[in-house]
């Protein structure tokens, strides 16, 4: 439930964001399974607790990254940049190239742009970005 912040200002119930949420969830799931059935889903643990997931496709020489979230409360704790750092250094070895699609104003991209995520291009009110391990490295 990681909107859940968002929803506070919005003047519901208790009972009311939660059902939002859940329908929310049940969309997200769906249409992931729909447009990547061969996505892989993992399930993001802190001190073994869940506290998220991560949503990746690998397409060999591309890897999309399609979803990373976390429970609001292990936000800013360095748990996304350790997470896309390990998947910057797994494509590295397979030789590909991260992808992802973020909005303009998600407070993602700055992370993003941190880890040496460039525009691609636009889509939509989306920003596509992506990483490639330089010739350097």
């Amino acid at each position: 439930m990681t909107r859940a912040d968002e929803l506070q200002n919005w003047g519901w119930g208790v009972e009311e964001q939660e059902q939002f949420l859940r329908m929310q969830w049940r969309a997200q799931t769906m249409s992931y399974a729909s447009s990547y059935p061969d996505a892989i889903r993992m399930i993001v643990r802190y001190n073994g607790a869940p506290v998220g997931q991560i949503y990746v496709l690998d397409q060999g020489a591309r890897w999309v990254l399609i979803d990373i979230s976390l429970l609001p409360e292990y936000r800013n704790q360095g748990i996304g940049t350790r997470l896309i750092m390990d998947l910057q250094h797994r494509v590295t070895h397979a030789n590909a190239a991260v992808r992802l699609s973020v909005l303009p104003m998600n407070r993602a991209l700055s992370l993003y742009q941190k880890l040496e995520f460039v525009p691609v291009h636009s889509e939509g009110i989306h920003q596509v970005m992506e990483w490639r391990a330089s010739k350097t490295k």
